[in-house]
């Protein structure tokens, strides 16, 4: 199992006072079944739920689309169980609050 903590802004550029991510994770190079979990988290210790946003089998590439929100400071986690490399795209943000025009 591999768990993977980041803060959004930190390592893909995604801008402050952002609320949530229009994401596509997929799964290649798989070698065993498993899942991905992808979820909002403070750190580590953050309880995973208990659903996944990927599921595979030996030898596959698989991919979903989320939108998923951020934690109050940032953060998601990804948490992997199986033998798998992660990609995640960012195809988008949401805001935590809309300016007027």
């Amino acid at each position: 199992m591999l768990l993977f903590h980041t803060r959004t802004g930190d390592t893909i550029g995604v801008p402050a006072g952002t609320a949530a991510v229009a994401m596509n994770i997929t799964v290649t190079g798989t070698e065993t079944g498993g899942y991905v979990s992808v979820y909002p988290c403070a750190n580590t210790d953050t309880a995973v739920p208990n659903t996944s946003n990927v599921n595979y089998g030996p030898d596959a590439t698989v991919a979903n689309s989320a939108t998923m929100p951020l934690s109050d400071d940032g953060y998601i986690c990804v948490k992997a169980v199986g033998t798998t490399h992660v990609l995640i795209d960012i195809a988008g943000t949401l805001a935590n609050e809309v300016s007027p025009s």
